[in-house]
């Protein structure tokens, strides 16, 4: 083969190379743009009013992203019977949302029934992937709204008494008063847990449920006390009956319109209890008069204090002990003159400066 016709055919050979000779891959089928479905509906009851919430997806069942709102159909169903649509309406793809039932007169009345939600997303075709997960609330009765809630701080804990319609007990519920607990900081204040606040230094709950106890028909709503809110701080609360049913293995709550009380500054101004059990003995080696008493169990006692007044006299007793307050439950009267019989009497006080009354008082003198 000459020069020039190799040349051709190495020429011919590397167009071949450059142009290649694969076959082009099968053609995607167009996107549905079915929306993905909603995962993590859930659903709570109040009075005649259900609050639904939910994330909308952001993409579509092939991951393509989804844009601007979205068609959302709601739908309620008794038990598990036919789901019927409650309304539709565009929301944005991707945040969460909140739909507001208010539930017909009939579904408020009478036993519990089972409530199931919901939602459908359509695309332009009005098709769709198929429903969300199911919420379930249970109808029938509601507990009674709260009104005219009030808060007072008790020695044993802050006090919350409430008004509410009077009326029969559920009928196989498990009926509760909640209280939600709300901290209300003063300017500069810090909400992180001090020295005064939990052993292990771990901030309170937000919220308490404390079961409301049997009640005849008519009676009066006996106030709840909430034993674990802390002194010296502020609180609000919000006050609400709840109702807690069993259907198909589901714990659902049923909960009654609530109440808020003002602001109530948790003082402390109740003193600890009086120092019980005061012995006084004459001591002549070292001169003294010793004295010792039972341990005062409020927790927040912080010391005690010692009066002393002669004997046959009316005067009120001075403090003998010191300004500041005695940490041990005993005291060594190390000022008394042989021969005069002294009355003494002993005082506790607590971290805030509230002193209980003193105790009885007991006599001794030291022998001449």
């Amino acid at each position: 083969m000459t020069a020039p016709r190799r040349f051709l055919l190495l020429a011919l050979l590397g167009l071949g190379g450059v142009c290649g000779c694969g076959n082009p891959g099968s053609p995607l089928p167009p996107s549905l743009m079915l929306p993905q479905r909603v995962a993590d509906l859930s659903a709570q009851r109040t009075a005649n009013t259900v609050e639904l919430h939910w994330t909308m997806p952001a993409r579509t069942l092939d991951r393509l992203l989804l844009k601007g709102d979205q068609h959302v159909v709601l739908c309620r169903a008794i038990g598990s019977g036919a789901c019927q649509a409650q309304g539709e309406r565009l929301l944005l793809a991707g945040a969460p949302e909140q739909w507001t039932d208010t539930l017909p007169a009939a579904f408020g009345q009478g036993p519990p029934v089972l409530i199931r939600y919901e939602l459908r997303l359509l695309n332009g075709a009005r098709r769709d992937a198929g429903p969300s997960n199911p919420a379930y609330v249970a109808g029938g009765w509601a507990p009674p709204a709260v009104h005219s809630a009030e808060a007072a701080t008790t020695p044993n804990g802050i006090a919350v008494a409430w008004s509410a319609a009077a009326g029969p007990l559920p009928l196989g519920g498990k009926l509760l008063v909640r209280l939600e607990r709300t901290r209300v900081l003063a300017a500069g204040e810090s909400a992180r847990p001090d020295k005064g606040g939990t052993d292990t230094g771990v901030p309170q709950p937000a919220s308490q449920v404390l079961e409301l106890p049997a009640r005849e028909q008519g009676a009066a709503w006996k106030p709840a006390v909430d034993a674990d809110a802390l002194l010296n701080r502020s609180y609000r609360y919000t006050v609400q009956l709840v109702d807690q049913v069993n259907m198909d293995g589901r714990v659902l709550e049923i909960s009654g319109s609530p109440a808020e009380t003002r602001v109530v500054n948790a003082r402390d101004v109740f003193p600890p209890a009086v120092p019980a059990d005061l012995a006084a003995v004459a001591n002549g080696d070292s001169g003294t008069i010793d004295l010792s008493w039972t341990p005062d169990a409020d927790p927040d006692t912080a010391g005690y204090f010692v009066y002393r007044r002669p004997a046959g006299t009316a005067e009120l007793p001075p403090r003998v002990s010191g300004p500041a307050s005695l940490a041990a439950p005993d005291w060594s009267d190390r000022s008394v003159r042989k021969g005069v019989r002294y009355l003494y009497s002993v005082s506790a006080v607590d971290a805030s400066g509230n002193e209980s009354a003193r105790s009885p008082e007991v006599g001794e003198a030291l022998p001449r």
